[in-house]
């Protein structure tokens, strides 16, 4: 039985690296406006009606989060990211300040 949970844990990051690949491949597939959609703040009425408003602000956020980038490119900056508990972008654990609050936290123990 011992020697069953350990081949278990042993198999764990693998499958985990082989999950967060086709993951992070079926998102790449969605149109990039889909994408930056998760990293734009709700728009104003004003920016929602001014197509060029719009278009700088979204080509904004893809300059600015590397979204034009290769598939490959994205998917290694996103695995650094997981070493220090950043698995993705929450503008709302961003705007509150939660984020830092945990990291505080977590140092701290």
């Amino acid at each position: 039985m011992l020697a069953y949970i350990v081949r278990r844990i042993l198999i764990l990051p693998i499958i985990m690296a082989i999950v967060t690949f086709v993951l992070f491949f079926l998102i790449m597939q969605l149109p990039i406006e889909q994408r930056v959609a998760v990293y734009l703040p709700s728009m104003s009425a004003d920016t929602f009606f001014d197509p060029e408003k719009a278009r700088a602000l979204i080509d904004n956020t893809i300059e600015k989060h590397g979204l034009n980038d290769p598939f490959h490119t994205q998917y290694i900056r996103w695995v650094k990211k997981t070493d220090s508990w950043r698995l993705g972008f929450f503008p709302n654990l961003e705007a509150a300040g939660i984020r830092r609050h945990i990291s505080s936290c977590s140092s701290n123990s």
